[in-house]
């Protein structure tokens, strides 16, 4: 990633009447780019669905019996740790068992059964800079303008990992279709990102 032309980019498309942090947004981007690096060195982890259901189903099956342990203590039990914990603390660990194994229900709802494995850092990255643009350039990232590739694409061009790929990836098309999914979960990353930019390789999960 080279910085000034982002840097340059950046300064020269964002709403002129916004009152924005340069150097927070350019940062967002790195820690975007920082966390594919991270996400693709470790591709072997991600990339078998029936491994990461594997993994995934016996942390959620174990977070499940936690609650449902804590919710059923006999009372001398309970009373005993509420007054070691206090009485929030033990609230908040089973509110955070039970949120916990939802979270991991929805995960695993999320992971193809069938079919070619997507690239998962890729399309992570994608969505994170859509979002940072969404948010910070108060426009909707789209790959197009006026029937040619607009200033997304050249965003995505400007803040591209450095093991990216130059060629046979960021096609419109393949772009298109990442847009067109979770945009929920794009813009809660990227504002993620942009409240908290990483000076180095920071766990965003």
């Amino acid at each position: 990633m080279e910085l000034e032309p982002l840097r340059d980019f950046v300064s020269r498309n964002l709403p002129r009447d916004a009152n924005r942090d340069l150097p927070r947004i350019v940062q967002a981007l790195r820690g975007a780019a920082q966390r594919y690096e991270r996400l693709a060195e470790r591709r072997a982890e991600w990339s078998s669905y029936g491994q990461r259901r594997k993994r995934l189903q016996a942390i959620e099956q174990n977070a499940r019996q936690l609650a449902d342990g804590l919710a059923k203590l006999d009372i001398v039990s309970r009373d005993s740790l509420e007054g070691f914990l206090g009485v929030e603390r033990f609230d908040a660990m089973l509110g955070s068992a039970n949120i916990l194994a939802s979270e991991l229900n929805k995960l695993l709802d999320s992971i193809p059964k069938h079919g070619r494995p997507p690239d998962i850092a890729e399309e992570r990255w994608i969505q994170e800079v859509a979002g940072i643009y969404e948010l910070e350039f108060e426009r909707k990232a789209s790959i197009w303008s006026k029937g040619n590739p607009g200033p997304f694409y050249r965003l995505l061009q400007l803040a591209r990992p450095d093991s990216l790929p130059r060629y046979g990836k960021l096609t419109p098309r393949q772009v298109t279709r990442v847009l067109k999914r979770q945009r929920g979960a794009t813009l809660r990353r990227a504002s993620r990102l942009i409240q908290f930019p990483p000076s180095a390789p920071t766990r965003l999960d």
